[in-house]
């Protein structure tokens, strides 16, 4: 397990680095469509046809990558006062449990997503003409990175000299 650990660690740290800057080129680019949509509503009467639908889908990739983010930095809403009640040794062993059903809810969440974005294969989006599967596609996208890091805490927590701190302290 500790051969596995460093492995596991730099997938996690290169799928993030990898993630924040399509999460970085996706907000850019939500920002310079509409700018550039509204200009040509309100300025030249024309609108861009497809950039509306083009914004949504970007932002529907811009949450779930970046609840992937937060996830990696463990960043994301957790309620700890149950947890911080504990003396250290529970508090690793609750972190780990809670780790675990994490993980299975992202197999779930990803097997019922590429399930869904299977289903959509066929559907196409009226103004950009973009298979709907490029929209739902995220959802599993998501989940396979947020399984990485997943695997990073589980590992982290197994390790009797990690000072990984559970959900809701300080990183």
């Amino acid at each position: 397990m500790r051969k596995l650990e460093p492995i596991i660690a730099v997938m996690s740290d290169k799928t993030y680095n990898v993630t924040k800057y399509v999460l970085a080129a996706l907000l850019i680019e939500v920002v310079v469509l509409t700018t550039a949509n509204v200009f040509g509503r309100y300025v030249l009467n024309h609108s861009i046809s497809w950039a509306e639908e083009f914004i949504r889908f970007s932002f529907v990739w811009a949450t779930f990558l970046g609840a992937a983010c937060g996830y990696k930095l463990r960043e994301l809403i957790a309620v700890s006062v149950l947890v911080g009640r504990f003396p250290q040794g529970y508090r690793r062993r609750v972190g780990l449990a809670i780790e675990l059903v994490i993980s299975f809810f992202l197999v779930l969440s990803a097997i019922y997503g590429v399930k869904l974005t299977h289903h959509a294969l066929h559907q196409i989006a009226p103004a950009t003409q973009i298979p709907m599967a490029f929209a739902y596609a995220c959802m599993p996208a998501a989940c396979f990175i947020m399984m990485i890091s997943n695997a990073h805490h589980i590992l982290l927590y197994l390790r009797s000299d990690s000072t990984i701190p559970t959900w809701g302290e300080n990183w």
